[in-house]
């Protein structure tokens, strides 16, 4: 493979597990409003990159781990 296709490889990995990321951040305890726009600005990232398509996945387990930090932080709150 070419060292151009493995530095595309590169970064379409990076920003599939960035928005992966952002993903679980609105799902789990962080603000949902900042990881919306973290994800907005990874798709224009990758709009401006000429990135035709790129596959997110994300497993179950980490969606049971955001919504536990979620719920965490959620009695945390009321607590105050």
């Amino acid at each position: 493979m070419e060292e151009k296709q493995l530095d595309i490889k590169a970064v379409e990995l990076s920003l599939s597990r960035c928005m992966e990321e952002a993903i679980e951040g609105i799902f789990g305890d962080k603000p949902e409003a900042a990881m919306l726009y973290k994800m907005h600005a990874l798709i224009e990232f990758a709009d401006k990159l000429h990135i035709k398509d790129l596959t997110l996945s994300i497993s179950l387990k980490s969606l049971r781990k955001a919504k536990k930090d979620y719920e965490t932080e959620e009695v945390q709150q009321n607590e105050e």
